[in-house]
């Protein structure tokens, strides 16, 4: 453990590579460090992919990697892809535990253990389909469900690919926003639960988060 801020690290070796993550994915890390734990836990649906591919996936896997190394604690993280899995298993430390399974069973399972608790959920499996986001949305509020009993007061809870989405009319040749559409994509539905629930997010762009209350 280190005793110093992840985020001067995480601005030199990793903000240039992430693209348009690289806000979001430092605020992740500044609410965390904010919580003042003395160790981390995160759990993770779907793992780092293609290696080296830091502005198409993210490489969240190695980035929570660095983290609980560079502090103290330890990742879960769940995907329903062996190759995926094993190519993961050559790039991280042994902090790092890997799942290969599908991830709102795994979450469940996860759950009913009864002995684990979270920092941070992070939602990243399903693939998205933009023209279709129905099915990637709902796998993601259903993980969401199956890891309500591992959320306390506080928790953060991310999805990737959810931006804002805004209608757009053009007028003489120009574009204009002109309707605030919401939050779409993977975390369309999760973004509808915390709203009803009166939750804002504190995370906002290409990744949306929210505190659990």
């Amino acid at each position: 453990m280190s005793g110093k801020s992840f985020l001067p690290v995480f601005d030199a070796e990793y903000a240039g590579l992430l693209g348009i993550r690289g806000g979001t994915f430092r605020r992740m890390f500044e609410i965390l460090e904010g919580m003042g734990k003395s160790e981390y836990s995160i759990v993770e649906t779907g793992c780092a992919r293609a290696e080296g591919n830091w502005k198409g996936d993210g490489q969240s896997t190695l980035l929570f990697d660095r983290f609980v190394n560079h502090w103290a604690g330890s990742v879960r993280t769940v995907d329903i892809n062996e190759d995926s899995c094993t190519r993961l298993r050559r790039q991280v430390s042994e902090k790092v535990g890997i799942t290969c399974s599908d991830s709102v069973r795994h979450l469940g399972d996860l759950g009913r253990d009864g002995k684990l608790a979270i920092d941070l959920l992070y939602l990243d499996s399903f693939d998205l389909d933009w023209h279709n986001p129905h099915p990637s949305s709902l796998h993601h509020l259903l993980e969401l469900c199956a890891a309500m009993p591992l959320l306390a007061r506080g928790t953060l809870v991310v999805v990737d690919d959810s931006p804002r989405h805004w209608a757009v009319a053009v007028k003489e040749s120009k574009a204009e926003l002109v309707q605030d559409c919401g939050i779409w994509g993977k975390g369309g539905y999760v973004a509808e639960f915390f709203s009803r629930i009166g939750c804002e997010p504190v995370i906002e762009g290409y990744q949306h988060g929210w505190l659990m209350p």
